[in-house]
């Protein structure tokens, strides 16, 4: 059986998982300042966008350090 990954990489892991979610939300930002009819939503959205990225990055690594 192979040993879990290193708690360093998976908190990198998470980092970079996270950091594209808001790279993403600042994406989004830009359309609504960029283009009037954009249907993007507003602050909530963006934080439980936020949020729900950082709760899956979260589970993600449980996981692999789990099943690893």
């Amino acid at each position: 059986m192979a040993s879990p990954p290193p708690l360093g990489a998976l908190v990198l892991c998470m980092a970079a998982a996270t950091g594209f979610g808001a790279l993403n939300e600042v994406i989004e930002f830009a359309i609504t300042l960029l283009v009037p009819e954009n249907n993007v939503g507003g602050y909530v959205n963006t934080a439980m966008d936020l949020v729900y990225n950082l709760l899956g990055a979260l589970v993600a690594a449980v996981w692999l350090r789990r099943a690893g």
